[in-house]
């Protein structure tokens, strides 16, 4: 399954997608010293359970559930190049749809949070930066194959 290259890169942006439930977006530092968690589920104070989590902020976590499972599609349709380069391009929209979302929260809660003094980014807000540059990758190589592919059927 993993003979082309482009396989490998959407193995990885699968992976980069799926550790995001693994860690957090980033934290929020009041000013009186404490400090506020924002993960995949919600905003937490202090690392505990949860402190606010709004109803919407699931559809973000839901979001990033379609996009992992569009990008195991495409990386199963092996096969299939042209579908295959089409999924690509679809998963490559859902990743910046998801972090167009996930920066809406972001920049969200700093109104709810009193005396918010900034907000330091963890590696779970460029995870979706990295599935993105695999999957443009993947789609590179997709298309050179589907090329290479076309031009064989000429020679014929």
């Amino acid at each position: 399954m993993i003979q082309r290259i482009q396989n490998l890169y959407l193995f990885l942006a699968i992976i980069a997608m799926a550790l995001i439930f693994f860690f957090s977006q980033g934290w929020y530092l009041v000013g009186s010293g404490k400090f506020y968690t924002l993960t995949l589920f919600g905003l937490q104070e202090g690392g505990t359970e949860p402190f606010k989590t709004p109803m919407s902020y699931y559809n973000v976590a839901l979001f990033l559930v379609l996009t992992l499972i569009n990008l195991v599609w495409t990386f199963c349709s092996y096969r299939n190049l042209k579908a295959q380069r089409m999924r690509a391009v679809i998963s490559m929209v859902f990743i910046v749809l998801y972090c167009a979302m996930d920066l809406t929260f972001v920049v969200g809660f700093y109104g709810d949070l009193p005396g918010v003094a900034n907000f330091v980014p963890n590696i779970g807000i460029f995870l979706p930066l990295a599935a993105l540059l695999f999957t443009g990758l993947a789609w590179r190589g997709i298309q050179r194959d589907y090329k290479l592919i076309r031009s064989v059927d000429r020679i014929r």
